[in-house]
């Protein structure tokens, strides 16, 4: 029911402002992800990427879902261009890590979710995800040094989801 009110408000915002890239960049998700229309969904982050080249935003939801459907070097190259757009934003930094861990690039990895962790050391999710990395990279003494930071930022009680990711 949700997904239906979700898929009719984005559906009218693109009527709407069809010059707004936020509302293609919604109508985006839902098609990749919901209706399973890849070739709708990458259509319109292409339009939302078109509209607004300077928003780190519709770039990384494209490497997500670009990653998902295991196309990972148009995924990593739409996460360095999210970074490049604006460095700072941790989603961006997110994708670089994270598509670079989908494809097996785990030192690029490494480095992703490090920049990641950096600028954003209050995210138990940077540690975690960095931690990961790290061990894929073959360097297990530093991951578990993160995923202690991680248990200390949750005090033990991250969510489920986070608690699955550090087992």
């Amino acid at each position: 029911e949700l997904v239906g009110e979700a898929r009719t408000a984005a559906l009218s915002a693109v009527a709407l402002a069809p010059a707004s890239a936020e509302a293609h960049t919604a109508l985006a998700g839902i098609y990749a992800y919901y209706d399973f229309d890849w070739a709708a969904g990458e259509q319109s982050y292409e339009d939302a990427m078109a509209l607004k080249p300077k928003s780190p935003v519709p770039y990384h939801r494209y490497s997500d879902f670009l990653w998902v459907s295991l196309r990972v070097n148009r995924s990593i190259e739409m996460a360095k261009k999210a970074v490049e757009v604006d460095p700072l934003d941790s989603s961006s930094m997110h994708g670089v890590g994270m598509s670079n861990l989908i494809a097996g690039r785990y030192e690029e990895s490494v480095k992703g979710f490090g920049d990641w962790n950096s600028f954003y050391p209050q995210s138990a999710w940077s540690y975690v995800k960095y931690a990961l990395a790290l061990s894929l990279n073959g360097q297990c003494d530093i991951a578990m040094e993160r995923l202690a930071v991680a248990e200390q930022l949750t005090n033990g009680e991250g969510s489920m989801l986070l608690q699955s990711w550090m087992l």
